[in-house]
């Protein structure tokens, strides 16, 4: 008897799951997108402004997507770089806080020059890429005490900055307990979410091809040529600067290092579901900390503290790694 059209169905078999495995492989790029975008999102937009937000679904949506591209461009760059240092990852994280604030929003562009570290460096880059995304990322691959124990600590941060928003200059607002708490746990649920889903539909090795970080790129031009330009020409002058310089600093640590980048390599590390629970130390601290001001009834400016601390903090961490850099650049 013959086997052809046994065959025809193995071969129909095989073509059918090569097709839903090509088509897998391509949801799993806008999949890391959105999930590291989440992340950022949390970090810049939600934690920054600690309250249930007021704007419709909609803002928060393109906002998140911005958030998502923004993310494409920074893991584009510590691929590109072949990023496995310290100063070349708050390099990276430099060039998504002038981003956020330069090209997304155009705040980099007032009250200069302390707005050059305020937010771009000391909020964006330093506690959003550096301690809140990686950080917590190499934390949880070490251990569930190290995870819960940073979450721990950014959610005392958490808890503590939005008593900020209560006092009169910074708008009275104040958040009731219960609705704060609604609001931190369900936002770290979903930070959480974004934590064990991005590991396990990113591709550290075959992130975005040329063409696909092409594409972001041109739409991060467009936008900042379209739309921030206008409105701030003085954007012409200080954010290409800043960008050709940090690009070049990085550019010698690609010409240092001919292996993948040992960060997108963690940053995309697989651990049990289980394991990201820490995570909800976070939201948890952070309600527990927002409680302990609403006994005393009273404000206390935190938003004074951290911009005079993390501010000047931004502008030394980010001379320090250029110095770094460019020192073993000439080793």
């Amino acid at each position: 008897m013959s086997n052809e059209p046994e065959n025809e169905v193995n071969k129909t078999s095989i073509s059918n799951r090569s097709l839903w495995i090509v088509m897998a492989q391509t949801a799993r790029t806008p999949a890391a997108l959105l999930s590291s975008g989440f992340i950022l999102f949390f970090y810049s937009e939600t934690m920054f402004w600690a309250r249930p937000a007021r704007a419709p679904i909609l803002d928060l949506t393109l906002t998140w997507l911005a958030y998502s591209v923004l993310a494409g461009v920074l893991l584009s760059a510590l691929a590109t770089f072949r990023v496995r240092s310290l100063a070349a990852l708050f390099l990276s994280g430099a060039l998504y806080g002038w981003l956020s604030e330069g090209v997304l929003a155009g705040t980099l562009y007032e009250s200069l020059p302390i707005q050059i570290s305020w937010t771009g460096l000391a909020w964006h880059d330093l506690l959003g890429v550096c301690l809140g995304w990686y950080g917590l990322s190499r934390a949880l691959t070490h251990s569930t005490k190290r995870a819960l124990l940073l979450a721990a600590g950014l959610g005392v941060f958490w808890g503590a900055w939005a008593v900020m928003w209560w006092q009169p200059q910074e708008g009275g607002f104040v958040t009731p307990l219960p609705v704060f708490a609604l609001h931190v746990f369900t936002q770290g649920g979903f930070l959480t979410l974004a934590f064990a889903v991005f590991p396990r539909v990113f591709l550290p090795v075959a992130f975005l091809s040329r063409w696909g970080r092409a594409v972001l790129i041109a739409i991060v031009l467009a936008w900042f040529a379209l739309v921030i330009v206008p409105q701030q020409p003085l954007a012409l002058w200080i954010a290409p600067p800043l960008f050709m310089l940090t690009i070049f600093a990085l550019a010698r640590t690609r010409e240092q290092e001919s292996r993948p980048s040992k960060t997108m390599m963690l940053l995309g590390q697989k651990l049990p579901w289980s394991r990201y629970l820490a995570i909800l130390a976070m939201p948890g601290c952070a309600t527990l900390t927002y409680a302990v001001f609403v006994l005393g009834g009273r404000p206390v400016p935190i938003n004074l503290a951290v911009f005079w601390i993390l501010t000047p903090l931004g502008f030394v961490f980010y001379a320090i790694s250029l110095k770094m850099v460019f020192k073993t650049a000439k080793q």
